[in-house]
């Protein structure tokens, strides 16, 4: 829900649903298995069986679940209320279904060559790069040998000579 325009109704509307439909589905899956596990041993010929000693409340925890369970099956009904009404029949529902997947796949098909377009263009601008680095590199090193015999003179004139002994003062 945002404060600025009106709420998604029907988006909210079917994400209640759905953590509705999963909180009724793990109760009937927990409460089917302590029934289970709770349960009395019964018969199966007719022959009498002992109670166990220290037994649950079966019947008290039976109708407790089965009032929770139709709290949530009244909870799923609410809310299927809510959603709104389709006023379509199942053909022109496939009809609006196929054309969705149509402006898919050109939506699709649209930024696949935005994509290529933009590899394409990302690879000319590594190559510009690249030359403009190596041109740079080129050129620092045209100032190195450039500057080389400059400093060589002074590094000569300082240390006296060409063979780096110092020279007579």
């Amino acid at each position: 829900m945002s404060a600025d325009g009106p709420p998604a109704r029907h988006f909210d509307v079917i994400s209640q649903l759905q953590d509705q439909v999963n909180g009724l589905c793990s109760k009937l899956f927990n409460f089917l298995g302590a029934l289970q596990r709770d349960a009395p041993p019964s018969s199966v010929k007719g022959e009498g069986l002992l109670a166990p000693a220290g037994g649950v409340d079966v019947e008290a925890q039976t109708e407790l679940m089965a009032s929770e369970i139709v709290e949530s099956f009244t909870a799923v009904e609410r809310l299927l209320q809510q959603l709104p009404p389709t006023d379509k029949t199942e053909a022109q529902q496939l009809q609006g279904i196929a054309a969705l997947q149509q402006h898919n796949a050109a939506a699709a098909a649209e930024l696949g060559r935005e994509l290529a377009a933009a590899e394409g263009r990302l690879a000319q601008l590594q190559t510009a790069y690249g030359v403009l680095a190596d041109l740079q590199l080129a050129r620092r090193g045209q100032r190195l040998r450039l500057q080389l015999p400059e400093q060589q003179q002074q590094r000569e004139q300082h240390l006296g000579g060409p063979s780096g002994e110092p020279g007579p003062s």
